[in-house]
């Protein structure tokens, strides 16, 4: 005997509860500015939330200005966590405000980030090295979200730092004696003499670095910390993970070389250099003249200064391009000081050289992809002097770009794409300047995406090549002023095996649904909002709507939307919910008795939706469908 069942089509499980984030996107201050970060998070989910708390990953720069008692804060005072035993309903949202100021020893002009992580309560972990807070209660009151809320949990905001403010790193050597065969331990390192702390917690790369050079008669034993550069008797020294990438004004790193003696010279004169070239972004260094000194083993005692300075460097990168406007910091340093700082190109062209501030050159004039040689005079108040010379390939080309939309167009206010074509294969980035805001462009394509809006500051982009060459273009767009309400055309219900239009009122949905809009706006619609029975309930521009918690055979939805010029527009319709499968007649009915080896089952559905499909489980043999 076998038997035949009909399957209906499996019901979705319930949503699991979601928490959208969103945040202040954009702020621009000089150190020491006071600024606020609205933070927003939404319930998206179809139960309520009780409990919730936000990580608050932010660089050196945010410094928090008051201290709130359901906040942990660090042993550096900086804020990680605020916690809330409040419930979000579903559907709704809610905001806050962290008050900070642009910490007084941020590196400027530059950029800090940070990101505010949303989560249940019982998701959070409080580390046992945090505080908490010795003021009072931080509110999170029900609001308006704020952009980015569509993202997921985590919100970020960009923070732009104005004005000056740069560290001066000095580079810190030693003298050492010892016979041959001896081993003789030399700590060398760098200090920050500040104003400014350098920050490369969110990169974890190292926050600077010293080449060492060895002195001639030495060989290398050990350096903890420390590892061989390219160049044979070259080390290299990071401020890294032990600082935890963070080096503020007043730290000193040292590390301790311990080298063998293989011969007797005198005056043996090794270098430490701070943040050698690089084909990288160094920080830039208020006074480079003591970013270089000495390392010596066994210095003499005599009285007259006999000793030339030592070029640890040309701050050039060997037979790497150079740009039409070179700037390079030779690293040169002398047992009593150096004095004198000159350059030439091709033993003709002069640079403009002071011992703070590096060296200029213009190569403009010279053959674009030919040899250059530049040529790197140190000398000292006795007179000693050095030259070193170092081979670069002259790359004065400067990068280019085609801008879509073209320069000069009127573009429609809302989020516009703006796309660079015909980039070379050498640019290194592209930054897009928006006013004080600068930051980078996506590349694979080299895309942009701007917010115009009326008044807004049309942006311009600055391309960089890896021989340095810059190149700016300005857009010079105009925003076509939006004063027209988006037109919500129509509502459709879009599900796997039927549409029908819903705001019309005669529409129906099932127990999960997708409820998708058609508006026409000349704006990009920015925000959206979908409430049912007067509770909003979802935030995405299609709303996927779980009706089975409803009791009634209506409801009434209402779609809010707003473009980006700020216009806004809604429209309200009654919905009738069908939660009722399918009625189905099996025949032979249940439990009859079947003679013989095989049968014919038949199998009818009938709904006043109509039946999507249906499906036997378990048969054996042919199906036809009627």
């Amino acid at each position: 005997m076998t038997s035949a069942v009909l399957a209906a089509p499996a019901v979705a499980a319930a949503a699991e509860p979601v928490l959208l984030s969103g945040a202040t996107p954009r702020i621009s201050g000089a150190v020491g500015t006071s600024f606020d970060v609205a933070l927003s998070v939404t319930n998206a989910g179809g139960t309520p939330v009780t409990g919730v708390g936000v990580l608050l990953h932010t660089d050196w720069a945010f410094e928090p200005t008051e201290q709130f008692s359901n906040c942990d804060y660090r042993p550096d005072a900086r804020a990680r966590l605020c916690t809330f035993d409040q419930t979000l309903e579903p559907g709704k949202s809610y905001r806050l405000v962290l008050p900070y100021k642009v910490r007084s020893d941020t590196y400027a002009p530059g950029g800090a980030y940070g990101q505010f992580e949303w989560r249940a309560a019982d998701t959070i972990t409080h580390n046992s090295g945090d505080t908490p807070g010795t003021g009072g209660l931080l509110q999170l009151v029900q609001g308006d979200p704020l952009s980015g809320h569509e993202e997921g949990s985590f919100a970020t905001t960009d923070l732009t730092v104005t004005g000056t403010n740069r560290p001066d790193l000095v580079a810190i050597g030693d003298e050492v004696s010892g016979a041959v065969g001896d081993l003789v331990e030399a700590t060398v390192g760098l200090r920050n003499d500040g104003p400014a702390a350098l920050d490369h917690s969110r990169s974890g790369e190292a926050a600077a670095e010293v080449e060492v050079t060895l002195p001639a008669g030495t060989s290398f034993v050990s350096a903890p910390g420390c590892h061989e550069a390219e160049e044979a008797s070259h080390y290299l020294c990071g401020v890294g993970k032990s600082y935890l990438y963070l080096f503020t004004a007043g730290t000193t790193a040292t590390w301790t070389f311990t080298l063998k003696v293989d011969k007797v010279v005198a005056d043996a004169q090794g270098t430490v250099q701070v943040n050698p070239p690089c084909q990288c972004n160094r920080p830039a260094d208020r006074d480079r003249s003591n970013d270089t000194t000495l390392l010596t083993v066994n210095p003499s005692t005599g009285s007259a200064d006999q000793i030339a300075p030592v070029i640890a460097g040309t701050g050039l990168l060997a037979g790497k391009s150079a740009p039409a406007d070179l700037v390079f910091y030779p690293a040169a340093a002398d047992n009593v000081g150096v004095t004198e700082l000159r350059a030439t190109v091709n033993g003709t062209v002069e640079a403009t050289c002071t011992l703070t501030g590096g060296c200029t050159v213009s190569l403009a004039s010279l053959p674009t992809n030919t040899v250059a040689t530049v040529t790197v005079y140190a000398a000292d108040a006795a007179g000693n002097h050095t030259e070193k010379s170092a081979r670069v390939r002259v790359d004065n080309v400067p990068p280019s770009a085609t801008l879509s939309p073209a320069p000069g167009s009127s573009v429609p206010s809302g989020p516009v794409k703006i796309t660079l074509t015909g980039v070379a294969a050498d640019v290194w980035y592209i930054d897009a300047v928006e006013g004080d805001f600068r930051t980078g462009v996506s590349r694979d394509p080299w895309a942009y995406t701007w917010n115009a809006v009326a008044g807004a500051t049309s942006p311009r982009f600055v391309l960089r090549d890896l021989a340095g060459n810059t190149t700016t273009l300005e857009t010079g767009y105009t925003v076509t002023v939006d004063d027209q309400a988006p037109v919500i055309e129509q509502v459709d219900f879009v599900g796997a095996y039927s549409t029908n239009r819903l705001d019309t009122g005669a529409g129906w949905v099932g127990a999960v649904s997708t409820l998708k809009p058609t508006i026409h706006d000349d704006s990009a619609i920015v925000r959206t909002e979908w409430a049912v029975d007067g509770v909003v309930r979802s935030s995405a521009q299609t709303f996927s709507w779980d009706a089975r918690t409803l009791t009634a055979s209506t409801a009434t939805v209402r779609l809010q939307v707003w473009d980006a010029a700020g216009n806004t527009s809604s429209k309200s319709f009654l919905v009738n919910v069908d939660k009722t499968g399918p009625a189905m007649v099996i025949a032979p009915g249940h439990n009859t008795l079947i003679r013989g080896t095989s049968y014919v089952t038949s199998v009818k559905a009938a709904d006043p939706r109509g039946v999507a499909t249906t499906n036997l489980a378990g048969r054996n043999g042919s199906a036809t469908s009627v």
